[in-house]
């Protein structure tokens, strides 16, 4: 009887110092801290891209913890294109910090209104928000910005070589030039065009040959036609007479995006081109 008492004792006394001891303890213990550093695009292409989104975690405290959840909520152009829940598993040090990455995949087409906004906007807003969690401490975050676009290809007519010059037609060679303005190289899969040129249809067709363009560089692509004045008129003959001509074209640029397959982005451009002999 004496001992179960003795051992009742004790238990109450191992019990109270356990409480004393978290109570002394706890105020060393301080909530972890998450900040914002930078944003990094990787796997760019015309239609996606990566956003990895880097964050410093600072752990205060006498002994290292795992980082566990972190949530996210990625907002571009006013719409919530990305949601979740991400298991680090990250050791963070006692009195130590880590850089975190959080990568975000993007579709550029899922969030853009419309491809004026390729044309027109290099950048476009986005708002990252969510928690981290570490040590049974939530740090909720918040950060804003810019990601870039890409740029669409810029097609204009270099050039119209001509041969054959005759009463009765003539021989062109359409010369096109493709440029891209981006820091990724573009394959252009084929081309729907229509030339214009001093306001008069000229030619209307479809190239299936592929183009590569590299970055921030410019390729060309020839187009061959053989013009009919009797067709087409002495306004024709008149006008490839001359040394340069306005002209537009456009169109249907063709690519194919791996997972998608086939896109067609439309382009247009008006300019004045040298007529070459």
């Amino acid at each position: 009887m004496k001992k179960s008492c003795v051992s009742i004792l004790l238990l109450s006394s191992l019990s109270l110092l356990c409480v004393a001891g978290c109570q002394t303890i706890e105020p060393f213990f301080q909530k972890p801290t998450v900040t914002f550093n930078t944003i990094k695009v990787k796997d760019m292409s015309l239609f996606n891209a990566t956003a990895v989104f880097h964050f410093d975690v600072s752990n205060p405290n006498p002994v290292g913890g795992t980082l566990q959840d972190l949530t996210y909520d990625l907002t571009v152009n006013q719409k919530s294109i990305a949601r979740g829940t991400a298991d680090k598993g990250l050791h963070i040090p006692a009195k130590g910090s880590k850089t975190v990455e959080l990568p975000v995949f993007i579709n550029y087409f899922d969030i853009i209104e419309s491809l004026t906004e390729l044309i027109t906007k290099n950048e476009i807003a986005y708002d990252l928000s969510g928690t981290f969690n570490l040590m049974g401490f939530n740090m909720p975050y918040h950060t804003s910005g810019k990601l870039p676009l890409p740029k669409l290809p810029c097609i204009t007519v270099k050039k119209v070589n001509i041969t054959d010059f005759s009463w009765a037609g003539a021989a062109l060679d359409f010369v096109l030039e493709l440029e891209n303005n981006n820091s990724f190289g573009l394959t252009l899969n084929g081309l729907e065009y229509n030339i214009s040129m001093g306001g008069k249809p000229f030619i209307t067709g479809t190239s299936q040959t592929g183009a590569s363009i590299p970055q921030n560089g410019k390729t060309t692509m020839d187009i061959p036609f053989d013009v009919n004045f009797i067709w087409l008129g002495k306004s024709a003959y008149d006008l490839l007479a001359g040394e340069s001509s306005e002209y537009e074209i456009n169109g249907e640029m063709v690519f194919n995006v791996p997972g998608v397959g086939e896109k067609r982005l439309p382009f247009s451009k008006v300019g004045n081109v040298l007529l070459v002999r």
